[in-house]
């Protein structure tokens, strides 16, 4: 979704370098109108784009006027209707909580249609299958106003519009705007560009900044019913080789910037390329190593810039751009880049001394994970511990996609976590960062399943990203916990299962699916519920959905003969029928064993040589719950 976003937000405009085929489309993409000899009347015409299904049921269409003879747009004002099936229970809990409903429904009687695809041809012919019914000058004239609104919104998808425009073989865009009756304005997308080519959101104005509420996003039909087999498909027209910047940071903590990036053409005729950068750096000039410039756009809105090449890229074809701009150092993406991609080669000249070679903490990521600090400083002032631990967590081996952003932020905090833990008051520290993780967890559980990563933050729940990390902070605190053993290294095998997934994906991308088999491969009896060897049952609860348990013990403690018995019933409350957990119980310091709950209560009897002063459930905090012993 990143690149639809900063090429419909790119409304900065491109800087011109002389004038030039892209500036001459934007120039007439700024000035479009309605084509006032292209309105009909129509009636029963329902457009289908994958998972979404516009009915046109009756009313008048105004097309907009040609550019470089493709009409790319129309205006649609009578009775329409939109519905839209998203794949699974994510989604539908996505879509309920903005709209709610599961399901994207609601009529409309006004939409802006932009498109390269082939929707003009398909109305027009349905057009032609009835008799024209003439369209009078008062019908007509309902459109008089919709020039300045198209010119407006325009802005919002040029770019967008343009590298179909540029590009040969296009990739098509269909982008419907509706103003729903239950939901007001939003924008419906079916984009052959978009890794998950089906969208729907809503751009919403909060304090004169443009902010993306993303409903649904989801793979086209034919790939939806198999996330894992597309968690790492990538359709960036480029691959990024390498970096070269030179970073010049002055006592205020801003810096002058130029990051020179070689990258090669995946795709072939690539022109419009997009590349994240913190819109606090603001960019004065891209060039090509000649020298000779490149046009360029940057939004205040988003954390991206929009690049367009004179001439198509082929691929195979390598070619280095440098990027000159300026800001404060310390943000996180401090250079051009994709946020999901391979580590590269990556050097930098700076006045600022390396401070983070010589901290102890890397020296503990390099012991307990391998490799010495790897491939690129994460920032260029005041790199914090889990910023460090990221060197191995995001940079050494990076996320596939966003959906991954919770298992690379949640093994970074908890590995910085781990070596807090090593230091002064370390066990305190560490109990602290795990009930400061536990609190946001529960007040951002809401906010949906932490594998949609940045989708949870919107206007609807603006703290619900803070939920991701923190909960996959937990995640990897219960498998630790799951996986100790009895031993001189209790953490033998959790740290192994690090290793390995570190060194197995050193320089390359990982998804939530190749982390969920390493675990697997690691996996002891106490995670080995279902007898299958298989973590689904624990992904699909704490990755794949949403619910935090609570618990509640009940328990007697009766003498037989030289011992006691210890038996009771752990109860679970706030999470679906089917959730499943093994819970800890232990009679003063003794671990007596796991129970083993779901929609039934945990029900235990041990034998014990000593009456116990009390028993208790999970005291080391090893389950993410509201806990309530008895």
């Amino acid at each position: 979704m990143r690149f639809l976003l900063s090429l419909l937000l790119g409304v900065a405009g491109v800087v011109s370098q002389g004038a030039n085929e892209a500036d001459d489309l934007l120039s007439q993409l700024s000035r479009l109108h309605l084509d006032k000899k292209q309105i009909y009347h129509v009636r029963d015409i329902t457009i289908r784009r994958d998972a979404l299904s516009i009915s046109l049921n009756r009313g008048l269409i105004a097309f907009l006027e040609p550019v470089h003879d493709k009409v790319t747009g129309a205006v649609f004002l009578g009775s329409g209707e939109i519905v839209a099936i998203p794949p699974d229970a994510m989604e539908k809990q996505q879509i309920y909580k903005f709209t709610g409903s599961p399901l994207l429904n609601d009529t409309f009687q006004a939409a802006i249609f932009r498109f390269t695809d082939a929707t003009f041809d398909e109305i027009k012919n349905e057009l032609a299958q009835h008799a024209e019914e003439e369209v009078t000058p008062d019908e007509a004239a309902q459109f008089d106003m919709w020039d300045q609104t198209i010119a407006d919104r325009s802005r919002m998808l040029n770019f967008r519009l343009l590298a179909d425009l540029l590009e040969s073989p296009p990739q098509p865009v269909f982008i419907g705007e509706l103003n729903g009756e239950r939901t007001g304005w939003f924008e419906v997308v079916f984009d052959r560009r978009l890794v998950e080519e089906v969208a729907a959101f809503k751009i919403q104005d909060v304090a004169n900044t443009s902010v993306i509420d993303l409903w649904t996003s989801f793979n086209q039909r034919s790939e939806s019913r198999n996330p894992e087999a597309f968690a790492h498909e990538n359709k960036s027209p480029v691959d990024i080789l390498g970096y070269n910047i030179n970073a010049n940071v002055a006592p205020d903590a801003r810096a002058d910037i130029t990051a020179s990036i070689r990258v090669k053409g995946r795709t072939n005729g690539a022109r419009v390329l997009s590349f994240d950068l913190s819109r606090s750096l603001r960019l004065s000039a891209v060039s090509f190593e000649s020298g000779e410039p490149v046009a360029f756009s940057q939004s205040p809105d988003v954390d991206a810039v929009t690049v367009i090449l004179p001439q198509p890229l082929r691929p195979g074809q390598e070619l280095t751009m440098r990027f000159a701009y300026t800001g404060p150092a310390n943000v996180e993406q401090w250079y051009p880049g994709h946020r999901y991609q391979e580590a590269v080669p990556f050097n930098v000249t700076t006045n600022v001394p390396d401070e983070e070679s010589s901290n102890p903490a890397v020296k503990y990521f390099s012991d307990a994970l391998g490799g010495s600090n790897p491939y690129r400083r994460v920032r260029l002032l005041n790199a914090e511990t889990e910023e460090i631990a990221r060197q191995w967590f995001g940079y050494r081996v990076a996320p596939a996609s966003y959906h991954d952003e919770w298992l690379f932020g949640g093994l970074a905090r908890y590995m910085a976590a781990m070596f807090i833990q090593t230091g002064a008051n370390g066990t305190e520290r560490f109990r602290e960062a795990l009930a400061n993780a536990r609190a946001q967890s529960l007040e951002n559980d809401s906010a949906g399943a932490i594998w949609l990563g940045p989708r949870l933050a919107s206007t609807t729940t603006p703290t619900g990203y803070r939920g991701v990390q923190n909960k996959g902070f937990w995640i990897v605190h219960m498998l630790r916990s799951l996986m100790r053993e009895d031993g001189p290294n209790p953490d033998a095998r959790f740290i192994g299962m690090l290793r390995e997934f570190v060194t197995t994906y050193q320089g390359k991308t990982a998804s939530t699916w190749d982390f969920k088999h390493l675990a697997e491969k690691y996996g002891t009896p106490a995670l080995d519920l279902r007898r299958d060897k298989k973590l689904d049952w624990f992904f699909d609860e704490w990755v794949f959905g949403t619910g935090i348990p609570k618990y509640t013990l009940d328990y007697t403690v009766e003498p037989e003969g030289n011992a006691f018995i210890v038996k009771g019933t752990v109860t679970q409350a706030g999470v679906p029928d089917d959730f499943i957990m093994p819970i800890p119980v232990f009679a003063d310091d003794t671990l007596l064993g796991r129970v083993l709950v779901g929609d039934t209560e945990g029900e235990f009897r041990f034998k014990v040589e000593k009456k116990p002063e009390r028993v208790v459930i999970d005291p080391h905090e090893e389950v993410l719950a509201n806990l309530n012993a008895g």
